[in-house]
């Protein structure tokens, strides 16, 4: 959703229901593990986590062409991206003024955070499910 990337988040009765960066719940890990019970174990866990983590990077790197993108598409009228503090969300979480090494750093810690969240977000991503049905 276009919105939330640039830190609109949805509320329902006056609640934020984004309370992590971005969604991985246990289904997913289990899912990457192949079924394997302990999942943070796992060879595939740690691949993912690593493969995330360097597709991070690669936006990091990229940081810059991505903030003049967006600057350039403030012009369009896009209710999302209307205010400079919407582009400074994207440097922000892009962590464009970082150094490379605890850009990946940050990241690796954002990413253990949010698994260690899963039960809020299980729940919201259970109710966003039915939701679809």
């Amino acid at each position: 959703d276009f919105g939330h990337f640039l830190g609109h988040t949805k509320r329902k009765l006056g609640i934020n229901r984004e309370r992590t960066d971005f969604i991985l719940t246990e289904h997913f890990l289990y899912i990457i593990s192949r079924g394997k019970g302990n999942f943070r174990d796992t060879y595939e866990y740690t691949s993912f986590r690593e493969a995330c983590a360097q597709g991070f990077m690669v936006l990091f790197h990229n940081a810059r062409f991505f903030i003049v993108l967006f600057r350039m598409m403030q012009c369009m009228g896009l209710p999302e991206l209307s205010k400079q503090e919407h582009v400074d969300f994207i440097k922000h979480s892009l962590m464009f003024d970082k150094p490379k090494e605890e850009a990946r750093s940050q990241f690796l810690k954002i990413f253990d955070d949010v698994v260690k969240s899963d039960l809020s977000t299980s729940v919201n991503w259970f109710f966003h499910s039915l939701k679809h049905l």
